[in-house]
């Protein structure tokens, strides 16, 4: 966000607080979750989903900084997971959460994408 947000209690939310996922099988590395740890005490919403295969690796991040004052910490942090990728081994998925102004047990149902939506085949217009 362009401007920082004070933390309020009905807010405060941690990647932690819904325990392990049955569904994730990829553990991650314990350099990766300090860091994950500690992005967890700052102030921001948004997510960072793992998906390890045996060749390839996505990853899917968004995240906003809601208190600026920690600009540079929260960058140290992301640079550190990115820094213990190597160390990263197995296959599956793992991600963590930190969405305090949205209710992630429940989504509205969408009959039908919206008209800017990336079409199937880009090739066809």
């Amino acid at each position: 966000s362009s401007v920082s947000l004070s933390t309020s209690e009905s807010r405060v939310h941690s990647y932690f607080e819904d325990g392990d996922d049955p569904d994730e099988f990829l553990a991650l590395p314990p350099q990766i979750m300090q860091a994950i740890k500690a992005l967890n005490a700052i102030h921001h919403t948004g997510c960072i989903i793992f998906e390890a295969l045996e060749k390839h690796l996505k990853i899917h991040s968004y995240y906003r900084l809601l208190d600026h004052t920690k600009e540079n910490e929260f960058n140290a942090l992301l640079n550190e997971i990115i820094d213990s990728l190597p160390l990263l081994t197995g296959e599956g998925t793992c991600g963590f959460m930190k969405l305090p102004y949205k209710d992630t047990r429940f989504f509205e149902h969408r009959a039908k994408c919206a008209d800017k939506f990336y079409p199937r085949n880009p090739r066809t217009r």
